[in-house]
């Protein structure tokens, strides 16, 4: 049974990591994700529109979402708030984010806590399966 000293001791070492390691990077990360965002820069990934269409049946603009769940999972939805799309896209979309890469403060004590070749392998399967299900669904979904 822990005792209560250890437990305290261990909460206290986990949130000064996140605060002196991830804290820091999730904010210059949002405020990166804004910028792209009111740049304009996701109009300028229209030409992988025919690749991301082809592939998965989404937009180009919808594949940078699933990109930006790198940086912090609640920032895609922001992306995707700024993507027309049909309700099948939006659907495949949303699959890929959910199944996809593990955001930044996960990444972080991955590779703190398990090394860097584990984070290396998480990394490779998440985007295998996140990669898959767009295909599959794509494939699946009437109207494609």
């Amino acid at each position: 049974v822990p005792t209560l000293g250890n437990v305290a001791a261990k909460v206290r070492m986990r949130f000064g990591g996140f605060f002196t390691e991830v804290l820091p990077l999730l904010v210059v990360m949002s405020v990166a994700v804004r910028i792209v965002i009111v740049s304009g820069w996701l109009e300028a990934v229209h030409g992988l529109g025919p690749l991301t269409h082809r592939l998965f049946g989404i937009p180009a603009e919808a594949f940078v979402a699933v990109l930006v769940t790198m940086v912090q999972r609640y920032l895609a939805p922001l992306v995707l708030l700024n993507v027309p799309m049909s309700p099948r896209e939006a659907t495949i979309a949303i699959a890929m984010i959910t199944l996809s890469l593990p955001c930044l403060p996960v990444m972080v004590m991955t590779a703190r806590e398990a090394g860097w070749r584990v984070l290396a392998g998480v990394l490779a399967m998440a985007a295998g399966v996140s990669m898959s299900v767009g295909i599959v669904l794509n494939l699946v979904l009437p109207g494609g």
